[in-house]
């Protein structure tokens, strides 16, 4: 072989290889890429199902008010998921008032109130949320904080859940 031949057979193999790594990066760079938009797609989906739940049931007003025995729906829900009615430690109804100072929309009210729940995992929290907007769709729930368990009864992954509720509803009650 002259020496110009193997010249040209480095540059060949040289090229070769050039071309060989940027093959396996555009190929790295494609799944990457494909991974990303995968990721893209799932939080775009998560994002679209935040923003439905929350314009479905944040601003539905309702005809009446929801039913005053807050007490006995919570005890329900709780009794559906396997706990004891006793695991809602604190229950507090606020009293009703107007939606805002707009005369237009006087008629318009909102009940809060809080629940406050001992001893319960996420996930069975989860399925009490579930289950109180299935039961319960007049109350939305607007604010959910955790407090690490203290109880020696309660195992690892166990809060204190406290949630603040409201209720829209039309006040049908003839004006003094």
């Amino acid at each position: 072989m002259t020496r110009s031949t193997q010249l040209i057979f480095i540059l060949l193999l040289s090229s070769i290889t050039l071309l060989i790594i940027q093959l396996v990066r555009s190929t790295q760079s494609s799944s990457q890429l494909i991974a990303v938009q995968n990721q893209l797609k799932s939080v775009q989906f998560d994002v679209q199902e935040l923003h439905r739940l929350s314009s479905r049931s944040a601003n539905r007003i309702y005809g009446s008010p929801p039913d005053a025995d807050v007490q006995a729906a919570v005890a329900d829900v709780l009794e559906w998921i396997g706990l004891p009615a006793n695991t809602a430690v604190n229950i507090r109804r606020e009293s009703d008032r107007q939606l805002n100072d707009d005369p237009t929309q006087s008629h318009i009210r909102i009940r809060e109130m809080s629940i406050e729940l001992r001893s319960i995992s996420p996930p069975v929290l989860g399925e009490f949320l579930k289950r109180w907007r299935d039961q319960e769709p007049a109350w939305t729930v607007h604010a959910i904080s955790l407090r690490k368990s203290t109880s020696s009864a309660s195992r690892t992954n166990e809060y204190n859940v406290n949630m603040i509720c409201t209720a829209r509803y039309i006040d049908t009650r003839p004006s003094p």
